[in-house]
């Protein structure tokens, strides 16, 4: 995730480093603003 923020009814199982590089779980994540993503591999 570039922009944006999310929250989780359930903490993902990430990281912190992840978290800090932006990473999110959109499959339990929900948008709390708009969000802008990079989705390159």
């Amino acid at each position: 995730m570039v922009e944006g923020e999310v929250f989780y009814q359930l903490e993902p199982m990430l990281t912190e480093d992840e978290i800090e590089q932006g990473w999110i779980a959109p499959c339990s994540a929900y948008a709390k603003s708009d969000l802008v993503l990079d989705l390159r591999g």
